[in-house]
């Protein structure tokens, strides 16, 4: 079943300046559900994906299938006795660099989850004119990695330009990636939320300790167009790719294939480092944040993902992402003690290393590397003074630049309805111009409910067209121009935000 489509209405045959209009400035749809891993599988330095066969470089929090180990495929996860998903449908393994503190005299402690990783999938009404977009499933072994633990340092603009000045540079896959994380500070005090994806880099503790007073919460999306033949590429990133507009916006027409937009969350317990000297940085030896990655291997059981994705009760616009009420995991939910006692048998070279408590030295050996900055700031800058209030969310002067350069890397997919799939497995060598929210709180049963109004007014120039005046509605959204005229579009978005036990939730 595809999902319901967003055509541009046409009244003439020159459409494609309002195209473009739409594919830079209609908001997505929120059409989700959640999968909560409680706790991890282990801690450990596994990461078949970028080491198979040995060690990892650094120790991930591991989840998943319980057969996750240094050979892991799709068909061996999906034989896992037990996951640490609510879900026992998915054997999936999902996993991500820890997170330790290094105090002042050297040594590394461990900062604690606060509950697990959250998965989202996501099956969202994309800005898209033209073409049908059907979504495609994660096919059994497809191997995934989003991010670089590498990179030590901000690359391109700063403050991102404005979504409607956005150029090809704008849209390689090097800036998409870029832009595809955040630190979310948590803190649940009504008027406290920051956007998600609003800050891709750690911020100085000083900061954290009097602000993000239920913790931090790292985010990561992963790629959501895949080429439709390779589960896996020699760099572990070609086959897939981001759409135009990180979460929304079109494919390249090399990677034609929808997935469903995957992304994780998990909130790391900061608040316990108040008032301690040192600084956080992950297990890869990263103080910055910038090298912040997670990797994926998908291992659900055979047509639930299509189930999934068909059923409106489960992936429609009225859902809220709660896995109960889809009534495909009728019977497939497992209790959160169930899910958190299911651990792996780790590989005897990683079995007895120390990975958590006080640690003279980051597991693996790793060494610290890079410092922690701001984007744009010199690298060796004093750390900010103490702040009491959270900052203002970035933004970005309106840009009056045409859109029509927005779409230079992309050209429209053809649709996925239509294409032949043949899958083969290759050996193996953030939001921009943010608006203002406005938050009230109340609880509602085991759920803190955080109803945020996000509001934001942007302007654009539209592409001159021969015709005198043409209307757009798209999702509630109208949009009108005349030919070489500026106009206003007001954008009003509304989400709850559900926090389960121990602060964990997002939307």
């Amino acid at each position: 079943m595809s999902l319901p489509e967003v055509k541009l209405k046409s009244l003439f045959g020159h459409a494609i300046a309002f195209w473009i209009v739409l594919l830079a400035f209609t908001p997505t749809c929120d059409a989700f559900f959640r999968n909560l891993m409680i706790g991890d599988t282990a801690m450990a330095r596994v990461d078949p994906i970028m080491t198979p066969g040995k060690p990892a470089q650094h120790v991930h929090h591991l989840n998943g299938g319980s057969n996750l180990d240094f050979q892991s495929t799709g068909e061996s996860l999906s034989s896992s006795n037990c996951t640490n998903s609510v879900l026992t449908v998915d054997k999936s393994a999902y996993w991500a660099p820890w997170l330790y503190f290094q105090h002042d005299n050297g040594s590394f402690e461990d900062v604690k989850l606060a509950l697990g990783l959250t998965a989202y999938y996501k099956y969202e009404i994309r800005g898209i004119a033209g073409p049908d977009v059907t979504y495609s499933v994660f096919p059994k072994g497809l191997r995934m990695l989003s991010g670089d633990s590498a990179k030590r340092t901000w690359k391109g603009p700063w403050p991102v330009p404005d979504l409607s000045a956005w150029g090809s540079e704008d849209m390689s896959q090097e800036a998409l990636q870029e832009k595809a994380m955040g630190f979310n500070c948590m803190n649940y005090e009504p008027g406290k939320n920051e956007p998600s994806f609003a800050y891709p880099w750690l911020r100085n503790k000083t900061f954290l300790d009097a602000n993000c007073i239920n913790g931090v919460r790292a985010e990561i999306i992963f790629p959501s167009c895949w080429d439709g033949k390779n589960l896996d590429s020699a760099d572990h990133k070609s086959h897939v790719a981001f759409p135009s507009l990180i979460q929304d916006g079109v494919c390249p027409p090399t990677h034609p294939i929808y997935l469903p937009i995957l992304f994780y969350e998990t909130i790391w317990q900061t608040n316990n480092f108040i008032d301690k000297s040192g600084k956080f940085v992950f297990a890869n030896g990263d103080p910055t944040g910038y090298g912040y990655h997670a990797d994926f291997i998908a291992a659900w059981d055979d047509g639930v993902q299509e189930a999934v994705r068909d059923n409106p009760a489960c992936t429609g616009l009225n859902t809220d992402g709660e896995v109960e009420q889809c009534p495909v995991f009728s019977g497939k939910i497992q209790t959160q003690a169930d899910a958190k006692s299911c651990k792996l048998t780790l590989p005897e070279a990683v079995i007895d290393e120390a990975t958590d408590g006080i640690l003279s030295g980051l597991p693996g050996q790793v060494e610290v590397t890079g410092e922690r900055h701001d984007p744009g700031s010199p690298v060796n800058q004093p750390e900010p003074s103490p702040s009491t209030s959270l900052p203002a969310s970035r933004t970005s002067p309106t840009a009056s630049a045409s859109v029509v350069n927005s779409t230079a890397y992309y050209s429209a997919p053809a649709t996925p309805a239509t294409m032949a799939i043949s899958v083969t497995s290759s050996p193996v060598a953030p939001p921009v111009n943010l608006p203002s929210t406005t938050t009230s709180t109340y609880t509602s049963g085991r759920y803190v409910v955080e109803m945020v109004l996000i509001e934001a007014i942007t302007t654009v120039t539209a592409t001159t067209v021969p015709v005198t005046t043409q209307t757009i509605v798209v999702n509630t959204t109208s949009y009108s121009s005349s030919p070489s005229s500026q106009h206003t579009a007001r954008h009003i978005h509304r989400h709850a935000r559900k926090h389960v036990p121990h602060g964990h939730g997002h939307f």
